[in-house]
């Protein structure tokens, strides 16, 4: 880890993106190193970015790299975050890859760097950030990465389809669902899918190998309505959100406020993620449900809350009868919607509950294996095929 962490910083520093502890400090440099007129521009350029026009904001820092990466330097912790994780995770090197919304080059170019044997593309629609990237590579002498002007919803890249193996998007794509305030979140899961509006991704899927190819996806989608939509809008696409790689990064704006954002991993060729998983990875990052737990002194509320919990499923179970006579006690797995339900309980009056998101499930089966083989030491156990004790107060 120290050593990726200096590598990138190395880059940073040599590119030079600058650290800031905040905004005044930011425009106290830019007031060092452009006139008067120049920096009032660049302030009306920035306070579109605030309004939320991104596209136009971008057409005018990549009036050149230098401004450029004057601008970049705000988001200095982000590509430090992210590139800390990507390399952290990253599998082999690809032959091929694309970096989609490349800007001005910063992060293509140090895949090139890091990557030095792969086959690097940057393509973005605006031509001004394409001649940044040009000279930025260039200037730190990268010769395995190109970068081309294209649209990304009729992509047009110098690779044949199906030979990409990896492609990534950092702050770039865009969803092509609507949000919809008053929209329910299970239908959100398929609202990328009834979409007639052509998805980004959509539109970069065929370049991808159909065997091995990937995308990562670290874009700005904030909220769990936007999250959900995207990560849905992905598998659409033909890619499977793979959970256990996906992860969540967390970074600092430039006035040190902590910002939190989903990284999405997915593959070709791979099932395609619940919409139960899908929903417990961005409730998770929401809601500490390892707090949530009833058991000892709290036995009443365990059962009660598991009982009152519906429409519910029976996953697994297993029933252990102790050798010494000191009664039965059953380990349970049940499926509520997005969570795992662990409910244990006795002959004896003991209940225990606690909640897990569904995409731990393998997990938890694993958990249940381990106590059965730890139990069978000192009792006979038996796996169950149904619930033997009904605590379904619906039924009652």
């Amino acid at each position: 880890m120290p050593q990726l962490l200096a590598d990138i910083d190395t880059y940073l520093d040599g590119i030079g993106l600058k650290q800031y502890r905040n905004i005044n400090q930011f425009w106290s440099y830019m007031d060092s190193r452009y006139s008067r007129t120049q920096v009032c521009e660049l302030e009306k350029s920035y306070m579109k970015l605030e309004r939320g026009d991104d596209e136009g904001f971008y057409s005018d820092i990549f009036q050149n790299l230098k401004t450029s990466l004057d601008f970049c330097s705000l988001r200095r912790d982000l590509y430090r975050s992210y590139l800390t994780w990507f390399l952290e995770n990253m599998m082999p090197p690809p032959a091929v890859m694309v970096d989609a919304g490349c800007g001005n080059g910063i992060l293509t170019c140090f895949y090139a760097k890091h990557f030095r044997e792969s086959r690097v593309i940057g393509f973005d629609s605006s031509e001004q950030g394409i001649e940044c990237a040009k000279e930025l590579a260039q200037q730190v002498g990268c010769k395995n990465v190109e970068f081309v002007v294209s649209d990304f919803n009729k992509p047009s890249l110098p690779v044949e389809k199906g030979e990409v193996e990896l492609i990534t998007s950092v702050a770039s794509l865009r969803s092509g669902s609507e949000m919809n305030g008053g929209i329910s979140i299970y239908a959100l899961l398929s609202q990328a899918k009834q979409s007639r509006q052509k998805s980004t991704i959509k539109a970069l899927e065929p370049y991808l190998n159909p065997k091995s190819g990937c995308l990562i996806s670290f874009d700005k989608v904030s909220n769990i309505s936007q999250q959900i939509s995207w990560a849905s809008e992905i598998q659409a696409a033909g890619l499977g959100v793979d959970l256990r790689k996906s992860s969540w990064i967390a970074y600092q704006n430039v006035e040190s406020d902590t910002v939190t954002l989903p990284a999405i991993y997915a593959e070709k060729g791979r099932a395609l993620a619940t919409n139960d998983d899908l929903l417990s990875f961005f409730i998770s990052q929401t809601v500490d449900l390892s707090e949530f737990v009833l058991d000892f002194g709290k036995e009443a509320l365990a059962e009660l809350a598991f009982s009152y919990v519906n429409p519910k499923q029976f996953l697994r179970g297993a029933r252990a009868t102790y050798h010494d006579g000191s009664g039965i006690y059953w380990h349970e797995l049940w499926q509520a919607g997005p969570f795992i339900l662990v409910f244990e309980h006795t002959n004896q009056g003991f209940r225990a509950l606690r909640i897990a998101p569904s995409m731990k499930a393998s997990d938890l089966r694993a958990a249940v294996d381990q106590w059965i083989e730890q139990t069978s030491n000192y009792a006979d156990v038996v796996e169950i095929e149904a619930p033997e004790i009904n605590f379904d107060v619906s039924q009652l």
